[in-house]
Order: structure tokens, then sequence, then C-alpha cells
């Protein structure tokens, strides 16, 4: 049997500065919570996860966070987990010190036969560096421990039949500032020839295209491997380039630039030349990538209304196992 556990600090978990006006809001008041709202592990990560801290001012001495330990709703601490420090009696105590790079503690998962459990952890008391809990949003963290299915993603778009639409299965956002009336958009001229969006500025409205086209959101437990694979082509000598980025929390739309991305130079460096007018494999293997909501993005800037690059993406396999 597949078995999923989930390690739930109670609420929401947005670590989000206030406006100056908000009398509990980080921006007025020195506080520390966690980084982030949620993660995800497989069972079989014997190294386990590690679940950070943020502060809004500085940390110039010792820190000492206390953090209760709930509801152990049928797991065994020892034998379904550990963490690192261990509870006592109840509470893990974490000291930061002011040289740690990154402040947190860890989560490890163990094999079992239970199924569903749930654990909630809440931090309950910061001391030291005129410190204070955060709001009560930045006070939990969502963990997912899981043996999961393999999932492949497969997208041929071959069903985006209208000419200059959005496929299926995802979003297009431009950043601030850009041209809007161009960018990707699904045409005929895919592998074989078959539907593939393409990516283009030629034409409409002046001005620099910065238009990305990001794939709807995948769970990705830390520790799982992801195969990325596509095949793409290049047309016209003007202007514009491709670049890959993942993240795990962007908003779904909307400005792109206000979520955290990571690149990934190894798909990149596989592009082939512009107006080179090859269709081109391009695969790699990551282990870094994971999150509840991983998101993947083809990000084309630098094409102009007067000159553009095209670039057309097809037979796209996004892989978790």
């Amino acid at each position: 049997m597949k078995r999923i556990y989930s390690i739930v600090l109670a609420g929401l978990a947005a670590f989000t500065l206030g406006c100056d006006g908000d009398e509990s809001s980080f921006s007025v008041k020195p506080s520390l919570g966690f980084t982030a709202s949620s993660g995800s592990v497989l069972e079989t990560n014997s190294t386990g996860i590690r679940i950070g801290f943020y502060s809004n001012v500085e940390i110039t001495e010792p820190v000492t966070v206390k953090i209760q330990v709930n509801n152990i709703d049928g797991l065994t601490y020892g034998a379904d987990f550990t963490t690192d420090p261990e509870p006592v009696d109840g509470i893990i105590t974490v000291t930061i010190d002011p040289e740690d790079e990154q402040p947190s503690f860890w989560v490890i998962p163990a094999a079992s036969t239970d199924d569903l459990r749930n654990i909630n952890f809440q931090i309950i008391e910061v001391s030291g560096n005129k410190l204070n809990p955060g709001q009560a949003a930045t006070l939990s963290y969502t963990l997912s421990i899981t043996g999961f299915q393999p999932v492949t993603i497969f997208h041929d778009f071959n069903g985006c039949t209208t000419d200059f639409s959005t496929p299926t299965g995802f979003v297009e956002a431009f950043e601030p500032g850009s041209k809007t009336d161009r960018g990707w958009g699904c045409r005929a001229f895919g592998v074989g020839p078959s539907r593939a969006p393409r990516a283009s500025a030629f034409g409409g409205s002046a001005g620099e295209d910065r238009a990305w086209l990001i794939m709807n959101p995948v769970n990705v437990p830390s520790g799982a491997t992801v195969t990325i694979t596509f095949s793409t082509f290049s047309q016209f000598s003007g202007p514009g380039v491709i670049n890959m980025k993942w993240s795990n929390n962007y908003a779904g739309s909307g400005n792109p630039l206000t979520a955290t991305w990571t690149s990934l130079p190894t798909l990149d460096s596989q592009f082939p030349a512009v107006a080179s007018q090859v269709w081109t494999t391009v695969t790699g293997t990551f282990t870094n990538i994971s999150g509840n909501s991983v998101y993947l993005a083809f990000v084309y800037t630098g094409g102009l209304s007067s000159s553009s690059s095209s670039w057309d993406i097809d037979n796209l396999t996004f892989k978790v196992e």
C-alpha cells in the first residue's frame, strides 16, 4: 500500500510583510516565523526536509524558538518520523545563532504501515534579539510525507486548435512594461507538422516581448526525480531568446516576477541557435525541484515588434518518479 503522511503546522504560513499602518505587521514589530507555507518529502528520503525560519530583522544574538508538537494522530515518534532536534515533553527547542545561514529544524520520515496521519507543530515562544512570534499566518507550515505513484504529464498540444490561443494546462503571463499583443499562442508549426505553442513578438504594438508560458502546478515531493523533455524549433533571425525556470510559490496567474524562480541552465544550454530551423530535443533530469505546487515556465524575452525570432515548443513530458 502506498503511504501518505501529513505533517501540519497549524494554519497557513506565508511570511508576509504587512503595511506600515498595521500595528501587528512585521514592518512595525521585530518578529520571527516560518519561511514558507508548505513542503513535501518522500517517506524514503532518509535525509529528511529542512523547515526554515525567517526574521524581518537582523539576528545579532542567540534566539530560542519553542515549537509545540500537537495531535500526534496515531504516528509514533521514532518509528514513523523523527525530528532534529528531538522534542522534550512535546516541545522542540531550536536555538538560532547569529552565524546560522539557514536557521531551521529537520523532519525525517521513516517507513510505516499506517495510512494518513496528521501531526501539528506550532511556534509558541520566541525569545532573544527582542523578537516576537510573527503574525498568525507565519507560525505554521504544512509538510506532506508521501510514498507517491510516479506521475507523467504529456502535452502534444494538438487539442489547441485555435490560432494564437493559450494551450490547456498552461497560463500566459507578461512582465510589467512588456508588449502583450503577441507572446505565446498555438499555431500549426509543431513537429510533423502538428499543433504547438509559438513565441514571437513580431508586429502589433511597439515594444519588447517578455512573455511567460507557465504549466499548471504539479506536486513534487522532496527527493523525487524530475525529468523534463520537449522538442523546440527556432525560425527567423531577429532578437528573442528562450529560458527555462521553475517556481514553487507562483500565484498561478498574473505578474510572474512576484514569485521566486530558479533557472534551469541544463535545459537552456540545449536550445538550438536562433533561426536554425531544426527540431531539437531538449531533456534534463533534476533532483532539486520540489514543492506542493511546482510551476514550469518557458520564458521568451527580447523579441521586438520590428524584428523577432520565433520559437515553437512541442511534445512536452514532465515526469516525477
